[in-house]
């Protein structure tokens, strides 16, 4: 089973291998969880979490990697189903978190997909032009408690369309903010502000 980061299940996995994101780790309900990126399941391709004992090898050389925890207060912001209309280009399709026109690299990744929003490691990088590893999958129709944390300013990254044939940078920016969701109060990462807003 593919669970999500409350332990419910998302899907049942049909593949027969699958690739994971390096370094997450998490216990739910009592069993270790490994995060598997998009593993083919019976509702598709999705990302969550796996029994760590379904793996067919040995993973002890892999180690558990945390976001930072910056210390100090933090204001409390709750989970939304995103509008994610304004990240679509003139022909329908995704803008771009870094300059290609390549497949992946979408703006909506990064907002509410299949019921889920992903909270990730690390930005978008430009060079290269990377994404972002996930290390938490929520539904978004929970309105689950995301505690953003003052000390990071919120970071905006640069958005391009492709509907010319070619990366066009345009002036709409996807922001993102640094916390961590409640009930699992170590794990800091990044979340799209789309996906949240302020307030219990």
């Amino acid at each position: 089973m593919l669970e999500d980061s409350l332990g419910d299940v998302i899907g049942t996995v049909t593949a027969s291998s699958t690739r994971l994101n390096f370094g997450q780790r998490r216990v739910l309900h009592g069993t270790p969880k490994v995060m598997a990126f998009a593993v083919g399941t019976d509702v598709g391709a999705r990302s969550g979490w796996i029994n760590e004992s379904a793996i067919g090898r040995d993973l002890s050389f892999m180690p558990t990697v945390r976001g930072r925890d910056p210390g100090g207060s933090s204001s409390t912001w709750h989970l939304v189903v995103s509008d994610n209309s304004p990240y679509l280009d003139s022909a329908g399709n995704s803008l771009k978190v870094v300059k290609t026109c390549e497949s992946g690299r979408n703006a909506t990744d990064y907002l509410g997909r299949n019921g889920h929003v992903n909270l990730i490691f690390n930005l978008p990088g430009y060079s290269p032009a990377l994404g972002s590893g996930t290390i938490d999958s929520y539904p978004n129709d929970t309105g689950i408690r995301f505690h953003r944390a003052s000390a990071q300013h919120s970071i905006d990254r640069p958005l391009y369309s492709c509907a010319s044939g070619s990366p066009r940078r345009v002036s709409r920016t996807l922001s993102f903010l640094y916390g961590t969701f409640e009930g699992a109060s170590t794990r800091f990462g990044w979340v799209a502000m789309p996906n949240v807003r302020p307030g219990s």
